[in-house]
C-alpha cells in the first residue's frame, strides 16, 4: 500500500501524524472486472474492502 505521511498543523499542535493514500500516475484502475468468473462475494468483498482502506487512511481522525 502506498501512503503519504506528513506533518500538518495536528502535528504541531498534537503531535499526529497525517495520512493519506497515494494513487501512481500509472494506475490504471484495472480491478476485476464483474462479468468475470470469480464468485460474487470476492468482486463485492474486494470493493468493500477498498471503500474501507480509503477511509482508514484518509480519515482526519487517523494517526501514525
Amino acid at each position: 500500500m502506498d501512503l503519504v505521511i506528513y506533518k500538518s498543523n495536528r502535528f504541531y499542535n498534537k503531535g499526529f501524524f497525517d495520512i493519506k493514500s497515494y494513487q501512481k500516475e500509472q494506475n490504471l484502475y484495472a480491478y476485476i472486472p464483474q462479468k468475470s468468473n470469480h464468485r460474487r462475494h470476492t468482486i463485492k468483498n474486494y470493493v468493500l474492502n477498498e471503500l474501507k482502506r480509503y477511509i482508514k487512511y484518509n480519515s482526519e481522525n487517523s494517526f501514525f
